[in-house]
């Protein structure tokens, strides 16, 4: 048995959906989970997850769905973790980053989750350095292979200088989430396929969470440490 992962392009219309399952049915594969990354213009693109009782089935699987009238299959790649649900995947990540203990925990729980949740070849949490902007920055969490500091640092500052790339729509990769309460970016590579709408606004729910949990962890230290001053911090 062999997990696959395709994202396919169709028709935004009923019934293509249910066909390309059909076809996926006709090798004896099943599919165990779709997820909707983008829909654009009468287009959606979808990534489906298939399991397949045997690897040499796979050429026959693609050929099958492209017989189906306005689809193509814009990259397949094997995924034995791969989530059957995208949704359920973030909940439990975003429910571990709450749960983390302390600021170096959660770095790296969120870059670990970042990564697994869109398959990204590599992701990293990168502080701001502090002082001189040619300071080098200090990567927080990491996950995967991931570049030496000084190229992240100028990546970023290329994405940042790059107004289009906030944008939640269309593919963008890589991808460089802020998180203001860390101060420090969330920065994600992935080479395979571009990361979409969809993965994009996961990707910053996430963060988002993380960013929460970060400043909860400080409001905590801060009262650890100088308890009337966090009072007043709170407040």
């Amino acid at each position: 048995m062999s997990r696959l992962v395709l994202r396919i392009w169709l028709p935004d219309r009923p019934g293509a959906l249910g066909a390309v399952a059909s076809r996926v049915g006709a090798v004896r594969a099943d599919v165990v989970g779709i997820d909707v990354i983008e829909r654009d213009g009468g287009v959606a693109i979808d990534e489906i997850v298939v399991d397949l009782p045997d690897d040499a089935l796979t050429d026959l699987m693609l050929s099958e769905i492209r017989q189906v009238d306005g689809v193509g299959v814009e990259e397949v790649h094997r995924d034995p973790a791969a989530a059957a649900d995208p949704a359920s995947a973030a909940l439990a990540a975003a429910r571990v980053l709450q749960e983390a203990p302390d600021v170096a925990v959660l770095g790296q729980a969120l870059t670990d989750h970042a990564r697994f949740l869109v398959g990204a070849d590599w992701s990293c949490l990168l502080g701001r350095p502090e002082g001189s902007p040619d300071a080098t920055p200090v990567v927080l969490g990491a996950s995967g292979t991931v570049p030496q500091a000084p190229w992240l640092a100028a990546f970023r500052a290329g994405l940042q200088d790059d107004a289009v790339a906030t944008e939640t729509t269309g593919p963008r990769d890589p991808v460089c989430i802020p998180l203001a309460a860390a101060e420090a970016d969330l920065l994600l590579g992935r080479q395979s396929r571009p990361i979409r709408g969809r993965e994009r606004e996961r990707l910053c729910g996430l963060a988002a969470v993380g960013g929460i949990r970060w400043m909860q962890l400080a409001v905590e230290e801060a009262r650890r440490s100088h308890p009337s001053g966090a009072a007043r911090f709170t407040a």
